[in-house]
C-alpha cells in the first residue's frame, strides 16, 4: 500500500503521471519478473480521479537522499536491479556526467509510451536535481 516494491514488483514511488496512466489502463509485460504482469485497469475499475490521487499519494512520499534510493525510485523499475537494460533494454553504465543530466531532462520518445525500448520518461530539475542525478550516476557506476 505504500508503493515500496515486492519479490514480483519494483518500487513505484514518484510516479511519472503521464506515462504510469497509460502502464495502468494498458498493462504491463515483465521480463525480469518470471510468470508475472500487470494487468489493464479499465477506468469503470479505477476511475480517471482515483488514478490521479493515487499518483498523488504515491508522489508524497519524502525524495530519498541516497544514489541507491533515487536509482530505486526513479530508475530502477525500466533499467533494471543492476542498471544494466531491465524492460528498457538500456543500460545507464555509460555516458559522462553531462549527458546522463541531459537525457534525464529531455527524455526519450515523446509519449510513444509502447515502444519500451524507445521511451523514457523527462524529469524536469524540481523533481530531480542535477546533484541528485549525480548520486544516481555514482550509483550506478559502482554496481
Amino acid at each position: 500500500p505504500t508503493g515500496e516494491g515486492t519479490d514480483i514488483a519494483y518500487e513505484i514511488r514518484h510516479p511519472h503521471g503521464p506515462f504510469s496512466a497509460w502502464v495502468v489502463r494498458n498493462g504491463r509485460t515483465s521480463i525480469e519478473f518470471a510468470g508475472q504482469a500487470m494487468p489493464a485497469f479499465h477506468p469503470d475499475m479505477i476511475p480517471d480521479n482515483d488514478l490521479a490521487q493515487i499518483f498523488v499519494y504515491l508522489d508524497s512520499f519524502e525524495q530519498p537522499t541516497t544514489g541507491e534510493g533515487l536509482y530505486v525510485d526513479y530508475c530502477r523499475n525500466c533499467h533494471g536491479a543492476d542498471a544494466n537494460g531491465g524492460v528498457a533494454q538500456h543500460s545507464l553504465k555509460f555516458a559522462p556526467l553531462a549527458e546522463y543530466i541531459q537525457l534525464v531532462r529531455s527524455g526519450v520518445g515523446g509519449t510513444n509510451y509502447t515502444m519500451r525500448t524507445k521511451y523514457m520518461s523527462e524529469r524536469p530539475a524540481e523533481k530531480l536535481s542535477d546533484a541528485e542525478i549525480g548520486l544516481i550516476y555514482d550509483y550506478v557506476h559502482s554496481l
